[in-house]
């Protein structure tokens, strides 16, 4: 993938126009802030609802006097099932001013080394989750270490 279609997909996963958004004075640190915050609050979620499932399950479990291993088995498969239902049904919510403003800078920003940001890129850029806000601020504060390299447009 080119610079050009990373820009074009991260700005079609803001969903947002600049006008909406004015990404001019972000810098590097700031991208990683508004993805960070975006990112947190998406794992604050997950955290929450870890720890709400399992204290259901302990509950249930022990309101539920069961002895045979086959069906604690499908009471644990049951509350799994309930968790997915729930995450399927009520999604992660995510800030939308940081998640616009941060992949709309990003799109625009100029990289020190992008053949090394584009080859440890682990994400196709196609949906916004965990792993993706994971893996944009680690490559984004791993180029900004890298000293600037001007190649012209391709990688070796």
């Amino acid at each position: 993938m080119d610079q050009y279609e990373f820009s074009r997909r991260l700005r079609a996963l803001a969903g947002a126009t600049e006008r909406e958004y004015p990404v001019s004075e972000i810098d590097a640190m700031g991208i990683l802030g508004r993805l960070g915050f975006a990112r947190l609050v998406r794992r604050f979620q997950a955290t929450m609802l870890a720890a709400g499932a399992g204290t259901l399950a302990v509950i249930s479990m022990k309101a539920f006097p069961v002895s045979a291993p086959l069906l604690v088995a499908a009471l644990a498969l049951a509350h799994a099932y309930a968790c997915i239902a729930v995450v399927r049904i009520f999604p992660y919510w995510t800030p939308p001013t940081a998640l616009c403003e941060g992949l709309l800078a990003l799109s625009r920003f100029e990289f020190n080394d992008w053949c090394h940001f584009d080859a440890n890129m682990r994400n196709p850029l196609t949906t916004v989750n965990n792993t993706l806000l994971s893996d944009l601020c680690n490559q984004l504060s791993r180029d900004q270490r890298r000293q600037k390299i001007e190649i012209p447009n391709r990688c070796r």
